[in-house]
Order: C-alpha cells, then sequence, then structure tokens
C-alpha cells in the first residue's frame, strides 16, 4: 500500500479553484494606475508571481539588469531561500528608469503591506474588478495560471513560485480539467 500524502491529498479535495485574472484584465487594471510607482508594484506581483510581502522586500541590489532577474527573498520558510525569477527587457528598462528618478537606495517599494492591498483595491475597483478578486494575492494566481498556460514546465513554475511541495503548484492545473480537448487537439499524434 502506498503511503498518503495527507497535504496532496487536502488540496486535491479542495473545492474552490485559485481566483486569477486574465491577461486582458492585467492591462485594464493597470490603465486605471494613478502613478508609476503603483504601476511597477502590480505589474512587478503579475510578472514574478511573488507574494505581497516577498514583493516589498525587494531591494535594489536584488535586481540583476545584466541577466535581467529579480531575487525573491522566501521569508514562509525555514532559511529562508530565494529564487531568482527572469524578468523581460522592456520591463527592466522601465524599472530602472523609475528607480533613476525616485533615487531609490534600499527597498524598491518603502510602503506597508495594508498600504500595498489598498492600491491593489483600489485600482482594481477603478478597473472594474470584483471585490473577491481585488487582492495582492490574485496577481500570484495569475502569474501561475499564465505560466501553465504558456507551456512553462510544472517544475519551473514550482520555482518560480516558491513552492515546496508540487501539490501546491499542480492545485493551478484543475482550472484547466474544464478544457481538455483544446488540449487533446493540439498533441501531435503522426
Amino acid at each position: 500500500m502506498l503511503p498518503i500524502n495527507i497535504r496532496t491529498a487536502n488540496l486535491a479535495l479542495r473545492k474552490e479553484l485559485p481566483k486569477y485574472f486574465n491577461k486582458e484584465e492585467i492591462t485594464r487594471i493597470l490603465s486605471f494606475c494613478d502613478n508609476e510607482r503603483d504601476r511597477i508594484m502590480i505589474d512587478m506581483l503579475w510578472r514574478t508571481g511573488s507574494r505581497i510581502t516577498e514583493l516589498l522586500n525587494i531591494l535594489i541590489s536584488d535586481i540583476d539588469f545584466v541577466y535581467g532577474t529579480v531575487s525573491i527573498h522566501t521569508l514562509k520558510r525555514k532559511g529562508h531561500p530565494s529564487r531568482s525569477i527572469p524578468l523581460h527587457r522592456d520591463f527592466l528598462v522601465t524599472l530602472q528608469a523609475f528607480i533613476e528618478e525616485t533615487h531609490i537606495t534600499g527597498r524598491l517599494f518603502s510602503i506597508t503591506r495594508q498600504m500595498a492591498h489598498l492600491i491593489v483595491k483600489t485600482v482594481c475597483n477603478r478597473a472594474g474588478i470584483d471585490r473577491d478578486r481585488s487582492h495582492p494575492h490574485t496577481f500570484r494566481h495569475s502569474f501561475a495560471v499564465f505560466s501553465i498556460v504558456s507551456r512553462v514546465p510544472i517544475m519551473v513554475v514550482k520555482k518560480w513560485l516558491g513552492h515546496a511541495d508540487i501539490a501546491s503548484t499542480l492545485i493551478y492545473t484543475q482550472i484547466f480539467d474544464s478544457d481538455t480537448r483544446s488540449f487533446y487537439e493540439e498533441m501531435a499524434f503522426n
């Protein structure tokens, strides 16, 4: 008899799937940002899949403009491991301009978690997003879903999200259970 992983079994029984934004909603949300800091903060949540606390702890020194990556420090896990997330060149250019214009030297975003939550809630409200999804963690879910849709291997998504257990990453694949036909049709049997 195989041992049962209780955590995996509990996740598999979970009824509610993660809420997420589609790409058009992300674009709309970003267009309703009042200022560059808020836009970059929300865009970075979307592009990195980081938790809000992780994002608010990013230092300028965590961004590698040469290799195009940002180091995210996972505070929830023992030993506080970090993970490296690639960033697109266009976003790096915007990020570098923002840093130079604002003369930031330490943390990229010098705001509290509460303020970050309020910014996300306000911007999502302006963009017409329902309250259930107006949360920083929804961007993390959106990043995961978009990565899987873009055919990023599940182990890479796990690494980018900083999950210790693959079951935490696999929950995102349940979103696609209702549309298996499109995946089957894309398979090459010849």
